[in-house]
């Protein structure tokens, strides 16, 4: 160790012990153990570029911006980050800080997708998980950039939860979609929610229509993506071919099939029976 290597230890061994006595007063945290690893963690390390004063304060430290300057993620502030670590009650062999598990799926979005939302995506991903979103009212989130601008549509499986984010794809303006995932099993949710994805930009020659039958009816054999029962009726979720691809697949006014279930107001077939749709 140099002698100026020495004098930057001791000048960041210094402000931190000053920080972590503030935070210690202002009982930040509580427990020795958390204490312990507030005083030993160089975080001045990890934030590379940034004075060591500014590492040290009690503010959070933006670590990454785009190309118009927008915190992308940051470093929490200090005792936020004490706070973080006494909730978890971090114990030796446990895994903190981890990088998430980021992949990306080849689909390709544009820019008025983007401002307008895409499409049904919810429907394909809330088919097999807890969807949810993601609201990031801060530039201090500390993850990854989400689709819009107010947060992304997440999902979440136990303890694991994975969120839609988005990087430039070529000089067109569009955007290519990928999952980042957080969690003990990220790698495997963010795979998963990968393969929904494809399947949703697959489909996109589909529309999503939305059906109401009495409660009880049984759901058309193909194409449902939800089936949700209310207190009279039973709302399904499914995707039909778009109107222009509809020559071959509606029903004709002369249809006299007791089991269709094809989208058509033409369709005479039983139209009474219970499991034809209302609406």
């Amino acid at each position: 160790m140099t002698e100026g290597t020495s004098t930057v230890t001791d000048f960041a061994a210094e402000l931190r012990g000053k920080l972590v006595d503030e935070l210690c007063e202002w009982e930040s945290f509580r427990t020795a153990a958390v204490e312990d690893a507030m005083r030993t963690v160089p975080r001045h390390v990890f934030l590379l570029g940034v004075p060591i004063e500014e590492a040290y304060s009690h503010d959070s430290i933006v670590a990454h911006r785009d190309s118009a300057g927008v915190a992308l993620s940051c470093a929490s502030q200090p005792g936020l980050v004490g706070a973080m670590l006494e909730q978890l009650d971090a114990r030796p062999g446990h895994r903190v800080g981890e990088a998430p598990a980021e992949l990306w799926t080849g689909t390709a979005v544009t820019d008025q997708e983007k401002k307008t939302g895409l499409g049904d995506l919810d429907y394909w991903l809330a088919t097999q998980y807890d969807l949810c979103r993601l609201l990031t009212r801060s530039p201090d989130h500390g993850l990854v950039a989400p689709v819009y601008g107010w947060g992304s549509m997440a999902v979440r499986d136990q303890e694991t939860f994975a969120c839609l984010t988005k990087r430039p794809a070529g000089e067109t303006g569009e955007s290519e979609l990928g999952v980042c995932a957080y969690g003990p099993d990220s790698e495997e949710l963010a795979s998963r929610v990968v393969e929904r994805i494809c399947a949703w930009d697959t489909g996109r020659r589909l529309a999503t229509q939305i059906e109401v039958y009495p409660y009880g009816a049984q759901a058309p054999d193909s194409g449902t993506l939800l089936v949700t029962d209310k207190r009279h009726i039973r709302v399904i979720v499914r995707v039909v071919p778009l109107a222009d691809d509809l020559t071959e697949y509606a029903c004709s006014e002369n249809c006299t099939d007791d089991g269709c279930t094809r989208p058509s107001t033409n369709c005479r077939g039983n139209a009474g029976r219970s499991g034809r749709p209302l609406v």
